[in-house]
Parts: structure tokens; C-alpha cells; sequence
């Protein structure tokens, strides 16, 4: 019978709030309100493979179906980033408030 715990701790940026794993469940990008950035985590690894500097205090995130882009909820600007996950850069903001 398999052990139930922590398997592993990795360090991300600074204040993390929200974690979103995309639907290939190949990595996870984790919201870092205080560094205003998203880490992205590899899950085969676990571990972080790099930061993604965002346009403002990240907070949400959700992928696309086909884990190809990532949106991200920005508080404070009224803006939702959308990340290629391929490229691992933000590509577009777009004004929501």
C-alpha cells in the first residue's frame, strides 16, 4: 500500500496564491502575487523550470482544453495575460476593466 504524504516541496516565487495544472498534466504554473510572476513547475520532475514575469499581480489561471495557451488574472490593472505555454511568454494582454 502506497504511502500518503508530501513527496516533494519546491521553492517558486514570492507569495504564491493559486496553482493550475494543465490538462496534458505535463507541468502547472503557480500564481506568485508578490514577485508578479507565474512559476512554471515540471511534473514529471517536480521541480521549477522558470519564472514568467506577468503585467501585474497574478491571481488566477486557467489553460485552454489543449493546454497550448494559459490565461491569467491580473488584480490592481484590470488585465488578463495569456501566456503560450510553448514559448512560456506572455503574448497578449487584454484590458477587462
Amino acid at each position: 500500500m502506497a504511502t500518503k504524504g508530501v513527496v516533494a516541496s519546491i521553492k517558486v516565487g514570492v507569495h504564491p496564491t493559486g496553482v493550475a495544472i494543465a490538462p496534458s498534466l505535463t507541468f502547472a504554473y503557480v500564481s506568485n502575487t508578490a514577485s508578479c510572476d507565474v512559476s512554471l513547475l515540471n511534473m514529471s520532475t517536480l521541480t521549477k523550470a522558470l519564472n514568467i514575469h506577468t503585467g501585474g499581480t497574478p491571481l488566477n489561471i486557467v489553460f485552454t482544453p489543449d493546454s497550448r495557451y494559459a490565461f491569467v488574472t491580473n488584480m490592481h490593472n484590470n488585465e488578463v495575460d495569456v501566456i503560450n505555454t510553448v514559448q512560456n511568454a506572455v503574448i497578449k494582454r487584454i484590458k477587462v476593466g
